[in-house]
């Protein structure tokens, strides 16, 4: 029984990390550019702590070039301290106010995806990314309406890249329809991207700025007691150098979260 369980636990994080051990950068084709469609796979660990404090540990995986190319993996863990039983007293709130939580947490990342460098060659390339990350979450219209603050900061692992800084916002909304015995919640948000300098030699070419946009639109479901899945479809669109058509690149996936909570 404790080895069926073991197995459970890291199952998926075994695959995780096996699954770059296949990837080749052939046949990359049309990766990323314009009407692209993909395949987008994430699974989440998360640890509670205390009633306040938590760990997400999180693997993601990505196929591209309609579905035929792994192009990305990433490895992440973020720390959160929800921060609301403090403001609540603090600002007296009543007990019924919206106001849900307020999270606060640092994070690290190491991404690793197909990309082309200086010298016009698609190779792998890695970044350390340290991050912090700030939730904001609300009761509103019978639903949960979350805001969710990002800041990262890109290193490369190879000088054919430039580290930067960039700031992610994101909007969701779960809407208060909850059917079934697996509680099927579908949701809807947009996640906007900014970042401070051009990525000049980026397989994905994108600009500074106001550079890429993510809308998505899912559900989450129970499947067991501490077990959740989110299937989703996301529409992606990055914004491409001076010179390329079109300005905006628009691209395509469907994806899963497998959720874990301890």
């Amino acid at each position: 029984m404790k080895f069926r369980k073991l197995a459970r636990y890291f199952a998926i994080p075994a695959l995780a990390l096996t699954l770059p051990l296949f990837a080749s950068v052939r046949n990359v084709g049309h990766l990323n550019r314009n009407n692209d469609h993909g395949f987008w796979l994430k699974e989440e660990f998360i640890a509670n702590l205390s009633k306040q404090a938590y760990v997400n540990v999180a693997f993601e995986q990505r196929w591209g070039n309609d579905y035929r190319t792994f192009w990305y993996h990433h490895y992440q863990i973020i720390g959160q301290y929800d921060f609301a039983p403090f403001v609540k007293n603090s600002l007296c709130l009543r007990p019924d106010t919206p106001f849900r939580s307020l999270s606060f947490g640092p994070g690290f990342k190491e991404a690793i995806s197909i990309c082309r460098n200086s010298q016009q060659d698609f190779k792998w390339a890695s970044a350390n990314i340290p991050l912090v990350e700030a939730n904001l979450t609300f009761d509103i219209f019978g639903g949960l309406f979350r805001q969710r603050f990002r800041g990262e900061y890109v290193n490369f692992n190879t000088k054919h890249y430039h580290d930067h800084g960039l700031f992610r916002y994101r909007l969701y909304y779960f809407t208060p329809w909850r059917w079934g015995k697996i509680e099927f919640n579908p949701w809807v948000s947009n996640e906007f991207f900014f970042r401070e300098k051009t990525e000049r030699y980026n397989a994905v070419i994108q600009t500074g700025v106001f550079y890429e946009n993510r809308f998505k639109v899912g559900a989450n479901a129970r499947l067991f007691e501490r077990f959740f899945v989110d299937l989703f479809w996301q529409w992606r669109s990055h914004r491409q150098l001076p010179g390329y058509w079109p300005h905006w690149a628009n691209t395509y996936q469907i994806g899963a979260n497998a959720i874990y909570i301890f």
